[in-house]
């Protein structure tokens, strides 16, 4: 038989979420929404409180730092609870922890991971997003179908002679964007190239330096033009030329 009753560990995170919400995210919620500058209406102090009691990481497994809920029904108590007072400042907090699960547990290499894990978790403003739509070629708003391969993004990566990669573009509606340390990105490679889909190379690799520009709003920014630098370590996994790459990169000023 089905049991549809919450166990010890999602009561106690629905408890928590729920706590939380109703002293520290409400009282401000109001508040900091009638600010006139979008910066000044970002809730610093409560990310940091609810980051500090682990709603950025409650999905990794213990020994990445995390307390090892990665089931859906924890993910949502807790959103629930956290949206009921706020839904922005759950965005942060939501969108994050589940990425965190996907990016550095199941799809990270071994290095990529020793790389990035520690500043995730020693940071309690270390958020994600990712950098995919377009606003001139719409991709990136396929969720619920996968991107076709004769997609073409306009945003393109170049492999420099040393090994690292170029990437110029614009993108757009990045959720949490402006607070964001790690983000995943698309770009084409090999413009030239696009019918030799099945041929190897090296793969982009995280990104170290980026400059971005564009205007942002309370919860997504709407558009940023970048252009990023990677070097070689901490390389993304293989890739199909001529096919668009996602690349997890960390972003900093040029």
């Amino acid at each position: 038989m089905f049991d549809i009753r919450l166990n010890e560990q999602q009561l106690a995170f629905r408890n928590l979420a729920r706590e939380f919400a109703d002293n520290e995210i409400k009282p401000r919620a109001l508040e900091l929404d009638k600010l006139p500058n979008w910066e000044d209406r970002i809730p610093r102090e409560t990310l940091k409180k609810g980051s500090q009691l682990g709603f950025r990481t409650f999905a990794l497994q213990e020994k990445n730092g995390g307390a090892g809920a990665s089931d859906h029904l924890t993910a949502c108590l807790v959103a629930e609870e956290l949206a009921a007072a706020d839904i922005g400042t759950a965005y942060y907090f939501m969108l994050t922890a589940r990425r965190a699960r996907d990016w550095f547990e199941l799809r990270m290499t071994d290095q990529q991971r020793e790389y990035f894990l520690p500043q995730f978790l020693n940071d309690d403003f270390y958020f994600t997003t990712v950098a995919i739509h377009e606003p001139d070629t719409d991709l990136g708003f396929d969720y619920y179908t996968e991107t076709p391969p004769t997609a073409r993004f306009k945003t393109r990566a170049t492999e420099q002679p040393d090994g690292s990669w170029i990437i110029n573009g614009a993108k757009n509606f990045q959720t949490v964007g402006y607070m964001a340390k790690l983000l995943v990105t698309m770009a084409q490679t090999d413009a030239g190239r696009a019918r030799s889909s099945s041929r190897a190379t090296r793969p982009a690799s995280f990104a170290t330096r980026c400059r971005r520009s564009g205007a942002g709003s309370a919860t997504t920014r709407r558009s940023s033009s970048t252009t990023c630098a990677y070097r070689r370590a901490a390389s993304s996994g293989r890739r199909r030329r001529g096919a668009p790459t996602r690349a997890p990169t960390s972003p900093s000023p040029r």
